[in-house]
């Protein structure tokens, strides 16, 4: 090899550790940036406020399913704070940031993604911090007697779902940012989506809708027998839900960590999808293969947990004849 080759492959390394300095520098300047600002502490007050304001403990299952839930307002937030981020490289009225000036389009989109950091890392946190309440009390009441427990955790899937929306908040933010001039609207969209992600949750739960909804809340129900069914005839390790004025048949109530893991793929199949709207160009169109994969393997992963029961035209146990 001459010394221009290598002179010329020692330049280009060099070039690229320096794009990959400036990137960094761009990523911690937007993570100190959010920070300092209100969104990320606005979203952490959410988590605390939907705590406290709780979620009775009216049925079965009531309290425990609304762990995902408590979550909601920090990823409005993060999707918000990822619009203004993201469209910094459009708005004239936000002040430029210096290390931008070396960069394309693509790095500055990457720095900015990582600059989401804080969010993700402030959402870890609060899991932690909530679960480890939730297991300090005993755990949550799921099932109706002779079906009943008093002691329900979450599992590693189901702590692992917020983590991976608000992932999926950031990068959303980020790309729409990226996508729209005019924000205000987006912003609105963003809100209402999380208004009703929140507030009508229970409309998005039924397979195969709870399969492509954001926020996926367990426990999931399946038919168990007819009303008239003698409860001590099932088997004794089942959690059950007595007829009521909405079912009126005995279901079993139960946790799927398959499902809920395949619900966690999902949302980050869903996250490199805006990632790569956020990114363009070859490596977002990397991303963007990789997206639809992530994705599929998801949706396949949350089919195959119900046995495709759940879904019309099902066959499997939980089908109700």
């Amino acid at each position: 090899m001459t010394a221009a080759a290598l002179t010329s492959m020692t330049a280009a390394d060099a070039e690229r550790s320096a794009d990959r300095q400036a990137v960094y520098v761009l990523a911690q300047t937007e993570a100190r940036r959010h920070l300092k600002g209100v969104a990320l502490w606005f979203g952490v007050l959410g988590i605390a406020l939907t705590g406290l304001s709780g979620r009775g403990g009216g049925w079965q299952g009531e309290v425990y399913e609304s762990f995902p839930l408590l979550f909601v307002p920090l990823a409005a937030a993060t999707f918000l704070a990822g619009v203004r981020s993201g469209g910094r490289d459009r708005r004239t009225d936000l002040p430029c940031l210096a290390e931008d000036a070396p960069l394309d389009a693509t790095a500055r989109a990457t720095g900015r993604l990582l600059g989401m950091a804080p969010f993700v890392v402030a959402t870890t946190l609060a899991v932690v911090a909530v679960e480890a309440g939730i297991r300090i009390e005993g755990g949550h009441w799921i099932g109706e007697s002779p079906g009943r427990t008093d002691s329900a955790v979450h599992t590693i899937p189901e702590l692992v779902q917020p983590i991976a929306f608000v992932a999926l908040a950031a990068a959303a933010g980020i790309a729409a940012g990226r996508a729209f001039r005019r924000h205000g609207p987006i912003a609105v969209l963003g809100m209402i989506i999380g208004f009703m992600t929140w507030s009508v949750y229970w409309a998005f739960q039924f397979m195969p809708m709870a399969v492509f909804t954001l926020v996926q809340t367990a426990p999931i129900q399946e038919y168990a027998g007819p009303p008239g069914t003698d409860p001590d005839t099932f088997p004794p390790d089942w959690l059950l839900a007595r007829p009521d004025e909405f079912t009126h048949v005995w279901l079993r109530v139960y946790v799927d960590q398959w499902l809920a893991a395949g619900h966690v793929v999902y949302l980050l199949g869903l996250a490199a999808l805006c990632t790569a709207a956020a990114v363009r160009g070859s490596r977002g169109r990397r991303w963007l293969v990789a997206g639809l994969a992530v994705v599929a393997i998801g949706v396949i992963v949350q089919l195959a947990a119900t046995g495709f029961a759940l879904t019309p035209g099902g066959t499997g146990p939980g089908q109700q004849p």
